[in-house]
């Protein structure tokens, strides 16, 4: 017997017609109480979320703008938390032109610092959370949504 070898596409194409020519002629597959509608509310729909889309584009920069704002005025507020508040000098005698620094006193632990006794680690923490929360609870979910949109979009341009 000899092979057949490999299919080409010519012979898979002719089997499928023969496959169709076969379904038609013995009535297989066919619903004679089909009648196909229009679909026009998938089109509606996409339009409402291509809106939709718009809208939330605009507020992830929003957020991306006001999370970039937050951090840079909670990290430019670090290093004046852990600076020392200046000193007010008092002259001593007044002929010698002699002065000498007052303390003020925030706390006892750090008197002169104007974070007082603030926990810098614990800041960093927090913004480190911050990031983390307007990414993974906020972004990341409206990032999946858009990509939901583009495979609705893909699907009906196939389905046109």
């Amino acid at each position: 017997m000899q092979s057949m070898g490999p299919r080409t596409p010519a012979s898979k194409t002719s089997i499928l017609a023969i496959m169709d020519e076969n379904r038609k002629r013995l009535g297989f597959g066919r619903d004679n109480t089909f009648v196909a509608t229009p679909n026009v509310r998938n089109p509606a729909m996409m339009v409402e979320a291509e809106a939709f889309s718009h809208h939330l584009d605009k507020f992830e920069r929003a957020v991306r703008e006001y999370h970039k704002r937050v951090q840079g005025c909670v990290r430019g507020l670090l290093p004046l938390l852990d600076s020392n508040l200046p000193r007010v000098w008092l002259s001593v005698d007044e002929a010698s032109g002699l002065a000498e620094p007052l303390r003020p006193s925030i706390s006892h632990g750090h008197p002169s610092r104007v974070g007082g006794e603030y926990d810098m680690d614990a800041m960093n923490r927090y913004l480190d959370r911050l990031d983390r929360g307007i990414q993974e609870d906020v972004l990341l979910p409206l990032r999946r949504w858009q990509e939901g949109l583009a495979v609705a979009k893909e699907r009906m341009r196939s389905l046109e």
